[in-house]
């Protein structure tokens, strides 16, 4: 295993993490092509570095609508009594010239079976959050998303007791995010509430216990399948600080892990991969 740490909150990283429980020592880490010499393929595992939600009660006065959960373990989505949306944020890579992105899945891991008594077979919607946002400051009733652009949408298929995928393939749109970082304010993650189950479910936040200084665990996780051309590494692949305004714990001190990399033929077995349906 190979892993060095993100450095805060200083410049870009340039050597990111090695994939926990996978000897990647061999000499055939930065040269894994497809014999061809057409490049190397490698799977990134990307932990969210912000992430919240928000809740207004069905009555008409929107109760909880002030209320802020940035410091909660968990973030929630729901469309009954009351109504609750997400938000994610990632820090995207930046990849060298002529490097594609051949795959990328959004997860969250629902480490529960019919918490709130329903079917765990749901949609989840993701839609761009729209204007920058403070996890420790955002409520219903200042939250930037008042308008949805469909173009940039797509639905993460819940599951219990593991990671929940987007349904399609996102990487056309994270690699539109990393093309538009200026304008790249993250996700929001709601029932569309029409025509849509009512339902309740949590899911496990930045905040986690299980999310320390050295994994990522059941955080919010951006997966990427990418190929560099001949003559690159992953040591050519960066890492931007993580956002100003995130709620990860800074009591690990300013070393601690933003990103897992494996190289072979498919995605690690032993990360869990929820495959879009």
């Amino acid at each position: 295993m190979q892993r060095a740490p993100i450095i805060l909150p200083a410049v870009l990283v340039i050597l990111l993490a090695g994939s926990c429980g996978l000897d990647l020592t061999d000499s055939s880490d930065d040269n894994d092509d497809d014999g061809s010499g057409g490049g190397s393929y490698y799977f990134l595992w990307i932990g969210a570095d912000k992430d919240t939600y928000t809740s207004c009660g069905i009555s008409q006065d929107c109760p909880y609508g002030e209320w802020n959960y940035g410091d909660k373990e968990w973030i929630s989505v729901a469309y009954n009594y009351e109504y609750k949306r997400a938000f994610v944020h990632f820090p995207l890579p930046y990849l060298p010239p002529g490097a594609e992105i051949l795959e990328a899945s959004m997860e969250l891991y629902h480490g529960a079976k019919q918490e709130d008594g329903t079917d765990d077979d749901q949609e989840l919607w993701v839609h761009l959050a729209m204007e920058p946002w403070n996890p420790l400051e955002l409520t219903w009733n200042n939250t930037p998303n008042t308008m949805f652009d469909a173009e940039y949408e797509f639905k993460i298929k819940m599951r219990s007791n593991g990671w929940c995928s987007s349904m399609s393939d996102i990487g056309w749109l994270v690699q539109t995010l990393m093309d538009n970082r200026n304008q790249e304010n993250g996700f929001m993650i709601q029932n569309s509430g029409i025509n849509e189950p009512a339902y309740d479910k949590s899911f496990s936040s930045v905040n986690d216990d299980s999310r320390t200084a050295d994994f990522l665990g059941a955080s919010p996780r951006l997966l990427m399948k990418i190929k560099l051309p001949s003559g690159y590494s992953i040591h050519d692949v960066a890492m931007p600080p993580v956002s100003a305004d995130s709620d990860l714990n800074f009591s690990w001190g300013k070393d601690f892990l933003m990103m897992e990399y494996a190289n072979g033929n498919d995605w690690p077995v032993d990360w869990h991969v929820a495959r879009p349906e």
